[in-house]
């Protein structure tokens, strides 16, 4: 679940997700976001201009997004979801993280990060995969036609497109200074943006 934490009373309110008493864990998108299911989100990001807020679910490989007014609907907008992990980038939910589960060589589980940056992208540490991915809404896509942006729906809104690690190999892993694929990471985790530059500042955690 996602919950709030009201700084002046100390109240706690579940916005998203099961509610108290009985928490359920799953994979559902809603119109209202009590009646979503998640499961292990780790992360999220705010958008404090229109209040949506996108959620990793390490879980169930996924990028959510809560609507910030309304009955906050939440939708997948990036992962396939459920137990369907990978890496090929893609459109919305064609494409495929690996954010949690046992790696085959660390006895582990991975858990990634999100952080959204001024264009309103969203930044990814895909862990089990040693991969930094880009979810850009498509409006901004420099290489699909504006017929395709305009008409996609609500799954079909973000590309998903992986900047630094040894795409498309998976489960490789390193401590490599370099550009794009050249680079290697081990188990990335929390990630962050310099609103001032844009660059990225990622704690690759096993190095």
């Amino acid at each position: 679940a996602v919950r709030a934490i009201f700084i002046a009373n100390g109240t706690v309110v579940t916005i998203a997700g099961s509610p108290p008493p009985t928490p359920r864990s799953g994979f559902s998108d809603s119109t209202a976001a009590l009646n979503a299911l998640f499961y292990l989100p780790t992360d999220l990001t705010i958008d404090s201009a229109t209040g949506t807020i996108y959620v990793l679910d390490s879980g169930n490989n996924a990028v959510r997004r809560i609507a910030g007014s309304g009955s906050m609907a939440v939708q997948t907008v990036a992962g396939a979801g459920g137990a369907r992990s990978g890496s090929p980038d893609g459109i919305g939910t064609l494409a495929t993280f690996h954010l949690w589960g046992t790696n085959t060589l660390f006895s582990v589980v991975g858990y990634g990060g999100i952080m959204l940056d001024a264009t309103g992208g969203l930044a990814i540490s895909d862990t089990l995969n040693n991969l930094i991915r880009l979810v850009r809404p498509l409006s901004l896509s420099t290489t699909l036609s504006s017929a395709f942006t305009a008409s996609r729906s609500s799954q079909f809104e973000y590309e998903v497109r992986t900047v630094l690690g040894p795409y498309p190999a998976t489960n490789v892993y390193g401590f490599v200074d370099g550009a794009g694929t050249a680079a290697r990471l081990n188990h990335p985790t929390g990630i962050s943006i310099d609103p001032a530059t844009g660059n990225l500042y990622v704690a690759d955690t096993y190095n």
